[in-house]
């Protein structure tokens, strides 16, 4: 029963996407249903397998004192630089390192509340929705420039699904693929993967091709998706009024470059602690970076444009080692799946034109390929 509700909780969140995202307490502090579905995850194993997750927690200490750790940091980094932004930028910073810590832990009640079998039926229930939503969206709904009075990209001809963002959900798209053993439903949905126009997610692709090319020896599997991507990039169809379609745009790769260059100066105003964790758009508005009247409400001024940058920025050198430190275990646990781990290491790449790591619907993923990871290594 705990396991028909979870299913239907999340089955619900990733339909609805970021369509509903109101705002609480302040414009920048938002959330999603796929947040509320994550506490109720957390309640419900509190309530219903407590003795199974503090079991959870005691096998596998390394991974939760890691997460522990990067938590600490940017609670500390929030407390002695934070403060210099007001307490609304306190409260914002707070609240998302709640749902940071809630995500990277999540694997816990996942595996308390959920078989292994019914962890790979939610796998491919949220996979077969991710596709669902994107096709439907870009056959009724190609055009979501309207959607820039609420601050989204003017995306035009491309599948942003539910998610809105093209990128992200490029990604998720890649990690479905890395799962799919028959051809028959690989070959759709990467014909579907290609209309994200995602040169991010592209990339993330042939990174993990390579990798998974380099691990069985097949050159001539690395050979086909390299011709694939190839393929896919010359004969997409392009259309005029839609810059983002255009693969050899290069206004967003200036614009990427800028965002970079910022939080490098961030970063070297800030090297110990950074800023704060999550008062990222606070310290671009007091840097002079962000000088629009909508800085509190924009999605491009919440983060970096990479996350190790974003990591550097507001919690600093500090913050850099322990989400390292993070990073490593996840990478060891991981690494007894190779799907899991290519999945990982195309993340890691992806990351870093997107604040990828921190997006919320991609750390749930992570957490379900982690749940599968621990619940092989305790049996």
């Amino acid at each position: 029963m705990i396991g028909l509700i979870v299913t239907l909780l999340l089955s619900l969140a990733f339909l609805v996407g970021n369509t509903f995202k109101p705002a609480v307490f302040s414009p920048d502090i938002r959330f999603t249903l796929l947040d509320i579905s994550i506490l109720l995850i957390w309640i419900l194993s509190f309530i219903f397998r407590h003795s199974v997750l503090i079991g959870n927690f005691h096998s596998h200490s390394r991974l939760w004192h890691s997460i522990i750790g990067f938590t600490l940091v940017g609670l500390f980094s929030l407390i002695f630089s934070g403060y210099r932004f007001g307490f609304m930028a306190l409260i914002s910073g707070f609240m998302y390192l709640l749902r940071w810590t809630a995500y990277s832990l999540l694997a816990f009640p996942l595996i308390a509340i959920l078989s292994s079998k019914s962890r790979s039926r939610l796998k491919i229930i949220l996979a077969a929705i991710l596709i669902f939503t994107g096709v439907a969206q870009y056959l009724f709904f190609p055009d979501i420039r309207p959607l820039v009075m609420q601050n989204w990209d003017p995306h035009y001809f491309r599948i942003v699904g539910t998610l809105l963002d093209p990128g992200y959900l490029g990604f998720l798209y890649f990690a479905i693929l890395m799962t799919i053993n028959r051809t028959i439903f690989w070959i759709p949905v990467y014909f579907i993967f290609a209309f994200t126009y995602s040169r991010s997610s592209y990339l993330a692709f042939l990174i993990g091709s390579t990798y998974l090319a380099k691990f069985t020896r097949s050159w001539k599997y690395l050979a086909a998706c390299v011709l694939l991507i190839v393929i896919t990039v010359t004969s997409l169809p392009r259309n005029s009024d839609g810059e983002g379609v255009k693969l050899e745009r290069t206004n967003s790769i200036f614009s990427r470059l800028e965002n970079w260059s910022e939080s490098l100066k961030i970063f070297a105003r800030n090297p110990i602690l950074g800023v704060g964790f999550n008062t990222y758009r606070y310290a671009k508005r007091a840097y002079g970076f962000s000088p629009t009247s909508k800085w509190l409400t924009s999605h491009a001024d919440a983060g970096a444009d990479s996350s190790i940058l974003f990591v550097a920025a507001t919690t600093g050198l500090i913050g850099l080692f322990g989400y390292f430190i993070y990073i490593n275990t996840i990478f060891q646990y991981l690494g007894s799946s190779l799907n899991n781990k290519i999945i990982l290491i195309g993340l890691l790449f992806h990351s870093c034109f997107l604040n990828s790591l921190f997006y919320p619907f991609i750390m749930f993923w992570l957490a379900i390929l982690l749940a599968e990871s621990m619940d092989y290594k305790i049996r």
